[in-house]
């Protein structure tokens, strides 16, 4: 694993992860997806607004299994603007403070009524994104935006928004072979339903600055070998959910 060869990686989710059209995941309401999460060690997810169809009491008790934060920025309550989630968390690696900001999109009409009654909106990510990376600016040496925004509007947020170092993108599926740079921003998008997973290095010098980066997708295809430990956690949740 990356981890073995290098403490300083960060695992991340842009969203969607909860919803799947898999039964294991219907069954238990995203709780699989989560576990196997935690076991895979994630520093970070955006929700996004699949994700919240499944009601935000459910979406609470993931929040509640998980040893990782739920982020969004600009997911709100539709009569009180207030946020439903943290809007950003930040981390440490080899003593250096990294900032990774949440934010959501959606392909359907807002405000969304959910399943359980509550309504919820959504802010103006570039208004958002400018307000909170000044914040983390003060207090982080990098910034890492996870968007669920579409590949579009990632590209103008790191025309609009300076300071944002890396963009980690998700909604419109777009599989980035290699990294996309928009001033000094870097976009990274990794295409969807767990057919690839994707990479980026960034070098950083001794101010904090990114100076160079690179970074790619590898095809999870039958090359790859099963993790045993995971390999008998999926197989054992699939039973139990064929058997429910």
């Amino acid at each position: 694993m990356k981890r073995d060869e290098n403490a300083e990686v960060l695992l991340l989710d842009t969203g969607r992860a909860l919803m799947g059209p898999v039964p294991v995941t219907i069954e238990t309401k995203g709780a699989v997806i989560v576990e196997a999460m935690n076991m895979l060690g994630y520093d970070a997810m955006t929700v996004a607004e699949q994700d919240i169809q499944l009601g935000l009491e459910v979406v609470r008790e993931r929040e509640e299994e998980a040893e990782f934060p739920f982020l969004s920025a600009n997911l709100v309550f539709a009569d009180t603007n207030e946020l439903l989630f943290d809007p950003y968390t930040i981390v440490e690696r080899s003593g250096r403070k990294i900032g990774i900001l949440g934010l959501t999109g959606s392909e359907r009409p807002m405000p969304l009524d959910l399943v359980d009654g509550y309504v919820v909106d959504l802010l103006n990510p570039i208004e958002v994104a400018s307000q909170y990376v000044a914040e983390m600016s003060a207090e982080t040496d990098i910034i890492v935006v996870l968007s669920n925004l579409g590949l579009d509007t990632d590209e103008l947020l790191a025309e609009e928004v300076p300071g944002i170092d890396l963009i980690v993108g998700g909604l419109t599926r777009k599989l980035l072979v290699e990294p996309r740079h928009v001033g000094e921003t870097v976009i990274v998008q990794a295409g969807y339903r767990g057919e690839w997973i994707g990479w980026v290095t960034l070098y950083i010098d001794s101010g904090g600055a990114v100076t160079d980066s690179h970074g790619g997708v590898v095809v999870l295809d039958d090359k790859i070998m099963d993790d045993p430990e995971m390999l008998t956690f999926v197989t054992k949740a699939k039973e139990e959910a064929a058997a429910n």
